[in-house]
């Protein structure tokens, strides 16, 4: 039982049988535990700097075993206190982090003139600067995932950073792409920090990746050449910030998707194919919601969810990119 505390078992064999017999001397116990003397002076040292044992009242040679109430007490007590050392390292290394991370994004970022503007090459710098803003967020900060699903690798990231500001009150809004939904991790993801605080919502074709903090700062990705724009003040921000409102309030809300995805299958390639099949043969929404089992509504936003995967701007162009990536035969 002792063992959730980091005390090995041969040491609370030691310990119980302390308390099984508690006049027992290094002798007697190393006998009744099949142990040589010395492995069981050993073990009493370390009951000792448990503070699992002490100095009986008569003679400070003998050890006495504390009882098991207070042995818990003593040891969720040790536990605590290496939890808060070890929580004051890990916020002193989030600062010697956040110092590299200024260092580097410093001499890899060109600014305008006045300061309204960043100007990132480098992917691998936008990342870090989006690091910087985002931990920097006092009231809001809104996300458009408009391309594929983060990697497992920086969902990781992605979660413990959205855990410090949902518990810092910050207000977490994403809206993510519906093709995206077809990654399992992904959508895990996104369910799990939907039930602790954020909001998301779905969108068929939500557009470039970009990220707006306490409506003053706005992260936009460049859409001819690797890296990101970062648009500081109310003139350069406020069409952002537009922007996502009104995504925002034409998207999906993400617990009617996930109503919609009940069978597992609602974003997946294989549906998508089958529905843009189905379109190819003439069929209206209708038909295919009857062949398919499923609302005409639902039909619309798969046929919305296929156009948006294929890359085309209508369903026209939807059969056409259908048929060249052979999706249609």
């Amino acid at each position: 039982m002792l063992e959730i505390f980091g005390v090995p078992s041969t040491t609370e064999r030691v310990y119980r049988a302390m308390l099984d017999n508690p006049t027992a001397d290094v002798a007697q116990l190393a006998k009744t535990l099949a142990l040589q003397p010395a492995e069981v002076a050993t073990e009493l040292d370390r009951l000792a700097a448990l503070m699992l044992v002490t100095a009986d009242q008569d003679d400070e040679n003998v050890l006495r075993p504390i009882a098991p109430d207070q042995a818990i007490e003593s040891l969720l007590a040790q536990q605590e206190q290496r939890l808060a050392r070890m929580q004051e390292l890990v916020e002193n290394s989030r600062h010697g982090v956040t110092t590299y991370v200024n260092a580097f994004v410093e001499s890899r970022v060109r600014r305008d003139e006045v300061g309204l503007v960043e100007i990132v090459d480098d992917a691998e710098v936008v990342r870090s600067r989006l690091y910087q803003l985002v931990r920097e967020a006092q009231l809001s900060a809104f996300t458009i995932h408009g391309g594929a699903p983060l990697p497992t690798d920086a969902i990781e990231s992605s979660r413990r950073l959205d855990r410090e500001l949902l518990e810092r009150k910050v207000v977490l809004r994403a809206i993510v792409a519906t093709p995206s939904l077809s990654s399992e991790p992904w959508r895990s993801h996104l369910e799990e920090v939907s039930s602790i605080g954020m909001q998301v919502r779905v969108h068929p074709s939500p557009g470039p990746h970009t990220i707006v903090i306490d409506d003053a700062t706005a992260l936009i990705t460049r859409s001819s050449r690797p890296g990101a724009l970062i648009l500081h003040g109310p003139d350069l921000v406020a069409p952002v910030s537009q922007l996502f409102t009104q995504l925002w309030n034409t998207a999906q809300p993400w617990d009617e998707a996930v109503s919609l995805a009940a069978d597992g299958d609602q974003f997946s390639e294989a549906r998508l194919r089958q529905v843009v099949t189905l379109l190819a043969q003439g069929l209206k929404d209708d038909a295919i919601a009857r062949k398919t089992s499923t609302s005409v509504r639902t039909v619309r936003r798969l046929v919305a969810a296929a156009t948006a995967a294929l890359q085309a701007e209508s369903r026209f162009q939807a059969g056409v990119e259908a048929v060249r990536r052979g999706w249609v035969d």
